[in-house]
C-alpha cells in the first residue's frame, strides 16, 4: 500500500525551490493561516472542480502564499 503523505509534493517543491529547510513546518503553519482565514498571509486563486466537503466547500483549493516584502527566499547553491 503506497502511503506518500499529501503534503510531500509540496514539501519537495519547498525544498528544491526556495531551500526551505523545514518544509513540512510551513506547511502547517500554512494550513492554519488558510483554517483562520489570514488574508494578510494567503490568498485564495482558485478552486479546482470535484467533490466537495460535507460543509459544502470545495475539497481541492489553489492558494497562494503572500510572501512579506523584501522576503528573499534562501536559494541553494
Amino acid at each position: 500500500m503506497n502511503t506518500i503523505p499529501t503534503n510531500a509534493h509540496f514539501c519537495q517543491r519547498a525544498r528544491e525551490r526556495a531551500g526551505v529547510e523545514d518544509p513540512e513546518a510551513l506547511f502547517l503553519a500554512l494550513c492554519r493561516a488558510i483554517e483562520e482565514q489570514r488574508h494578510d498571509v494567503i490568498e485564495h486563486c482558485f478552486d479546482v472542480p470535484g467533490p466537495e466537503a460535507p460543509d459544502g466547500r470545495p475539497i481541492r483549493a489553489i492558494w497562494r502564499l503572500r510572501a512579506p516584502q523584501g522576503l528573499r527566499w534562501r536559494r541553494r547553491g
